[in-house]
């Protein structure tokens, strides 16, 4: 397995607005020796560029507007010498709004991811903090998320491959107390179409 990673980021304060950019780069070579079935040589890379902007508008409140674009490409070949390629390619939007009242911490956020295999989403989350005192504060959080399956993980070199791998959605929940070093936790998930090692590839579990 070779992989090199490369990533650049830059920053810029204007008045109240505080603008970041980033980039990241991975490339990736895999060669299974010895496999006799699946993928024997796998190469690609993935790209992601994004910027933001928090935005100060009160004293204790803020505005995060985000968006990017990521794009996965990869090469293979099978042990029957047959090749192929594949091509990801994704764009997401995001809006984060926090609010302070007195003891309260209010976030709310939204997500908009557009893909070219895959169903476009909306998902989001709504946070609560209190701070009873210095030692003493209790959160809580419900939210939905949608995981995309990646390219590794539908070819799955050495293994199975699995071009059919769907999305996983997810509904959850979390309440917690947290005192002085000390955290306590509850949370529960609902996933649908749950992305999983079948022991020679991975697959979506039925149900939720």
């Amino acid at each position: 397995v070779d992989t090199t990673i490369y990533s650049a980021s830059y920053s810029q304060k204007i008045k109240s607005h505080n603008i970041k950019l980033k980039y990241e780069l991975s490339k990736f070579k895999r060669h299974e020796i010895g496999t006799t079935s699946g993928v024997l040589k796998f190469s690609g890379e993935t790209q992601n560029i994004e910027i933001n902007d928090e935005f100060k508008y009160l004293e204790n409140d803020f505005l995060i507007f985000g968006a990017g674009l990521n794009k996965d490409d990869v090469d293979y070949i099978k042990v029957d010498d047959t090749t192929n390629q594949r091509e990801s390619k994704g764009k997401y939007f995001y809006l984060t709004n926090s609010n302070k009242f007195n003891k309260i911490l209010l976030t709310e956020s939204l997500r908009y991811d557009k893909y070219n295999n895959f169903d476009n989403k909306l998902t989001g989350k709504v946070g609560i903090k209190y701070n009873h005192n210095d030692d003493l504060s209790f959160t809580s959080n419900v939210g939905t998320a949608y995981n995309v399956p990646s390219i590794i993980k539908e070819f799955n070199p050495g293994g199975q491959a699995n071009p059919n791998l769907e999305p996983e959605e997810t509904k959850s929940f979390d309440f917690g107390l947290n005192y002085k070093d000390i955290s306590l936790t509850f949370f529960r998930s609902k996933i649908d179409n749950l992305i999983d090692w079948s022991g020679s590839g991975y697959k979506n579990v039925e149900g939720e």
